[in-house]
């Protein structure tokens, strides 16, 4: 884009609308469809839309976390027998940033910090330059118990094809939308609002929730392989975290990490 060859007329995906709005790329749309979407979902701004929701929360494997010793909140990751067994993807917005990022919008900086520093004593590994999925895939492996801050369906679409894999969400449970951005000096912007329109429409959102996706329409029901995790999100509180708070709140969220673990 900065060398005036705009690829694309529409990008989707998670993190892609912070670096966009952060960089300037993105221009301000209006679709009506917006207009049905739940309001805590909208950019004030119209920089984006949202696409599809995700939950986060924590994946393990099925034969080495017993029913009746499943972590249900996050003081429960501090447990001695968990030590050396859990991991997390460091480096990414949606990773462990997220997970920090999660817990100081709750609890505050202060309680937050003197959290990581009990959770650095049970050596959580920290990987870069993975996805959330591959960590799912070491955890079904057996590599570890547990990975914290996952995508919470992506266990249960395991599970469905016989993996040794669940997952669970904790209070709060952090939640975040793929954007949908317009950028800036498009060819084709009628044609971007087309399929704007056509991706948040309810016939749009229904073929993603088909494909295992989470709608942002709270009406159109999901896939049944991950239902389970709509149902678990209506038990704990849900903190949506924006684009913009992704942004802004990421890079503190990442020295925190840093300074308690060292990574």
């Amino acid at each position: 884009m900065r060398a005036g060859k705009v690829q694309a007329d529409v990008v989707e995906g998670t993190g892609v609308g912070e670096v966009a709005i952060q960089a300037g790329f993105a221009q301000p749309y209006k679709t009506p469809m917006t207009d049905l979407i739940p309001e805590r979902y909208r950019d004030p701004d119209s920089l984006w839309t949202p696409s599809r929701i995700s939950y986060h929360g924590i994946g393990y494997n099925t034969k080495l976390v017993p029913p009746d010793q499943v972590p249900k909140t996050f003081e429960d990751l501090l447990d001695p027998r968990w030590k050396g067994k859990m991991v997390w993807h460091l480096g990414s917005s949606s990773g462990a940033d997220l997970f920090v990022t999660n817990l100081r919008l709750k609890w505050g900086d202060d309680k937050t910090k003197e959290y990581l520093k009990k959770l650095a004593t049970q050596n959580v590994t920290g990987l870069t330059g993975v996805s959330a999925r591959a960590l799912v895939d070491r955890v079904i492996a057996g590599e570890f118990a547990m990975a914290l801050n996952i995508f919470a369906h992506h266990p249960l679409i395991s599970a469905k094809k016989g993996a040794p894999a669940s997952s669970i969400l904790m209070d709060p449970v952090a939640s975040t939308v793929g954007t949908t951005i317009v950028p800036k000096g498009i060819r084709h912007p009628n044609a971007a609002m087309l399929l704007v329109d056509f991706m948040t429409s309810k016939e749009g959102q229904t073929i993603l929730a088909k494909a295992g996706y989470f709608p942002v329409y709270p009406e159109i029901p999901v896939d049944d392989d991950i239902a389970p995790v709509i149902e678990a999100a209506k038990k704990v509180h849900e903190q949506f975290i924006s684009p913009e708070h992704l942004t802004k709140d990421t890079p503190a969220s990442d020295d925190m990490i840093k300074a308690a673990f060292g990574q």
